[in-house]
């Protein structure tokens, strides 16, 4: 099965690791609601620096919280590059 992709605003997030630790439905809502009530992603999202292309992100963790982003119509994530 194809790696999940979800936009950002105008930038593709690639999330080939979404399913690696799974949430329970306990999580995932608690994730969502924080999100929601901050209308922002707190705490950044980590990509593969040498996946990095000028229209997509490899995400290492935080692939739930791109979810929600998208979910909530969120414009802008914060992203922190990683070598791995």
């Amino acid at each position: 099965m194809p790696a999940k992709i979800v936009m950002i605003g105008d930038h593709r997030f690639h999330l080939p690791f979404l399913d690696l630790i799974p949430f329970d439905q306990k999580q995932v809502e608690a994730l969502g609601e924080s999100i929601n009530e901050a209308q922002a992603i707190l705490v950044p999202v980590v990509c593969w620096k040498e996946k990095k292309t000028s229209g997509e992100d490899t995400v290492v963790d935080g692939a739930h919280r791109i979810i929600w982003a998208a979910h909530h119509g969120l414009a802008k994530v914060p992203v922190k590059y990683m070598s791995f």
